[in-house]
């Protein structure tokens, strides 16, 4: 099982789009074969979210990392962060 953790603060004015896009971003990786986990949380700390992965194996990320949705989505995410995303990743 692989494990991913990605922490984002988001501005405050991205908010809304932020939340459009990454539930999209979310349902999508849910129907892929291979996804045990995809969430996306909201921390007590206003705009700061965590996405919670979890994988069958090394194999359906890498999959996962080559969607469509994949590649549409994560560089729209990306634009609305305010400090850098962080990834943990677990391996068990």
């Amino acid at each position: 099982m692989i494990r991913l953790l990605v922490s984002l603060k988001i501005m405050n004015e991205k908010r809304d789009e932020f939340l459009e896009v990454v539930n999209s971003l979310v349902g999508e990786s849910r129907k892929e074969e291979g996804c045990v986990e995809y969430s996306c949380l909201e921390t007590d700390l206003k705009n700061f979210f965590y996405i919670i992965e979890l994988w069958k194996d090394e194999e359906s990320l890498e999959k996962h990392n080559e969607t469509e949705h994949f590649k549409k989505y994560v560089p729209m995410l990306d634009s609305f962060k305010e400090s850098p995303m962080v990834m943990e990743k677990y391996t068990k």
